[in-house]
């Protein structure tokens, strides 16, 4: 895929019609850009009109329908942040070499952005999920209900005895290694063996858990 095809007025193909060319909006409505875009794009070198009104007696730009793909193309880059300098080195020094080179680059890029924006969507959603939980409960009323099987990751058992603080155990949840590795942007919360150790000590959870759904300990579903 080239990133620029374009050809100065005087070398256009005498096989181009007038009605087959497209103003400017027409341009920019059809591949998704704005006219404003389209004059940046042509003052920076990035991608250039078919010709600029030797038919029409004007330095009105106008388009060729051929050129859809490369102003496609172009877009898809931008959106990806592809910078423009970078581009416009691309159409002038363009290769099979150079274009796979990129597009290897930035899928690299892609991948590592998509991977980022689902791991936060997950961080979002459990975050959703328990605020919706939290709100609608009441201090007055106990429900019992079924619960869908959750993985997490679960903490080694906390040493009070030794540290004697629920910080400083927590702090070593936060520090340990784990596997997956911790990620500390999900809630976390504390695990009690029974509703009997929970009344006794409600401050000194048994273990420390986080809500990483990639972890390999589970909540089994039930009530």
């Amino acid at each position: 895929m080239s990133i620029s095809n374009i050809k100065e007025p005087e070398t256009m193909s005498e096989n181009t019609q007038e009605d087959d060319l497209l103003t400017i909006t027409e341009f920019a409505d059809i591949v998704g850009m704005t006219a404003n875009a389209l004059r940046h794009y042509d003052k920076k070198g990035v991608f250039r009109p078919a010709t600029r009104g030797v038919k029409f007696q004007n330095e009105y730009r106008y388009y060729a329908p051929t050129q859809f793909m490369v102003a496609k193309m172009i877009r898809v880059l931008t959106d990806i942040e592809v910078p423009l300098d970078e581009i416009v080195e691309l159409a002038k020094n363009r290769t099979p070499e150079t274009v796979i080179k990129l597009f290897r680059k930035h899928k690299e890029k892609v991948q590592n952005k998509i991977e980022f924006l689902q791991e936060a969507l997950s961080v979002i959603s459990t975050f959703l999920e328990l605020l919706i939980e939290g709100i609608s409960a009441t201090e007055t009323e106990i429900s019992v209900i079924r619960m869908p099987e959750k993985r997490i990751i679960m903490g080694d058992t906390n040493g009070y005895a030794d540290s004697g603080s629920f910080y400083q155990e927590l702090r070593k949840f936060y520090c340990a290694q784990h596997e997956p590795k911790l990620n500390l942007s999900y809630p976390v919360g504390g695990y009690f063996g029974s509703m009997d150790e929970f009344m006794n000590e409600p401050s000194q959870p048994a273990r420390f858990f986080s809500l990483d759904p990639k972890g390999n300990d589970r909540i089994a579903e039930g009530l």
